[in-house]
């Protein structure tokens, strides 16, 4: 009896990693094929979902990187192995101990950024924004290459600098559409890949999970559709001007 439950138990163990891997997967595709959308990973803790990280993809890492680093105040910079590591500090003093936020890219196109959940929402509203520059710079630039050298850990002054706390800049209609769609595909797969871990895991209490991780999905959709409604009645009334 003993035996065969530690082979279950063994069984749901690797299924278990079957699906994860499967979900890291299907994340890393999805964002792959919508670069620069803004991803938000969850850790699921007892008082309900906490923002982990942000992650997204882009084409022009380089680009971003030179972004980022003009647009905050106080910014250490080392390489690493296969990318760089930028820190946001709070001042010159370029405290790597305690930084605002470290912004970790990697050379094929994926970028990490880490935080409190204060500061992540701050670059999530700060995002757009940083888009826009990047589009800009993106339109000058005929290739993303390399530019400066990493470890120049000396503050760059800029009279127009972001804070951690600037405020949101709109991003177009088509965008936010664009993005809606993607997040909400990601939020669908990482509900289902979690009710199938749960359903090959031991019962106890996975009913009551199942409804909560049901709401919580609910509660996005409802955002996601709202911000879909904003964005196709902006694209409405474009239209209107435009043949008004």
């Amino acid at each position: 009896m003993q035996k065969r439950t530690s082979q279950l138990s063994e069984q749901r163990e690797e299924r278990l990693i079957i699906l994860l891997n499967a979900k890291d997967k299907h994340k890393e595709k999805t964002l792959c094929g919508n670069p620069e959308v803004l991803f938000t990973d969850y850790a699921q803790q007892k008082e309900g979902r906490k923002k982990n990280n942000l992650i997204f993809f882009t084409d022009s890492i380089y680009i971003w990187k030179d972004t980022l680093c003009s647009k905050y105040a106080y910014v250490s910079r080392e390489g690493i192995g296969s990318g760089g590591r930028l820190q946001i500090c709070k001042d010159e003093h370029l405290d790597k101990d305690d930084p605002l936020l470290t912004i970790t890219y990697y050379t094929k196109g994926k970028v990490m950024v880490q935080g409190n959940e204060a500061n992540l929402e701050s670059f999530q509203e700060a995002f757009p924004l940083l888009k826009a520059e990047v589009d800009t710079k993106r339109i000058n630039v005929p290739s993303d290459v390399p530019s400066d050298s990493e470890g120049d850990e000396s503050p760059i002054e800029n009279p127009n600098t972001l804070s951690i706390s600037a405020p949101p800049t709109p991003a177009s209609s088509n965008n936010r559409l664009k993005e809606s769609m993607a997040l909400l595909e990601l939020d669908f797969a990482e509900f289902k890949e979690r009710t199938q871990a749960r359903q090959s895991g031991p019962p106890d209490n996975t009913l009551q999970q199942l409804k909560e991780d049901l709401q919580q999905l609910k509660s996005d959709n409802e955002a996601l559709a709202s911000d879909l409604r904003g964005s196709v009645e902006a694209n409405r009334r474009t239209v209107c001007s435009v043949f008004s």
